[in-house]
């Protein structure tokens, strides 16, 4: 079960990145498609791959510290939801005990005032 959340986060952590990628390059299609012509004939070609390569490196940044980080985090939300569930199943299991002795000790109880409420109908 867990060996599928992590695989759903996974592939979640793949669909962000493509979102991130997909930004990045329309990013990088307004900036040179929004440049005027000035502005084109004053950057060079070096310039313009200057800011490709910081697109792409931001991207790879971004990818590494989802990679790296995103499953050390995930891991380490999946152990507490974990140890979260565990506790909630024994305080569960711990409470229906309880309402289960409640509900013999009703039952008693309840038997008890039956006999007491038949005694002083005949001793009436």
């Amino acid at each position: 079960m867990a060996a599928l959340q992590i695989d759903r986060a996974g592939s979640e952590a793949r669909e962000t990145l493509k979102a991130f990628q997909r930004r990045a390059s329309e990013a990088e299609k307004q900036i040179v498609s929004g440049l005027s012509e000035w502005s084109l004939r004053t950057l060079d070609e070096t310039q313009l791959q200057n800011v490709h390569m910081l697109a792409a490196d931001r991207l790879s940044r971004l990818e590494a510290a989802l990679a790296n980080g995103g499953d050390s985090e995930l891991l380490k939300t999946v152990s507490e939801l974990q140890s979260k569930l565990e506790d909630v199943t024994a305080e569960l299991a711990s409470e229906k005990q309880k309402a289960q002795k409640l509900a013999v000790e009703n039952g008693k109880l309840e038997y008890r005032v039956t006999h007491l409420v038949r005694s002083i109908r005949e001793s009436d």
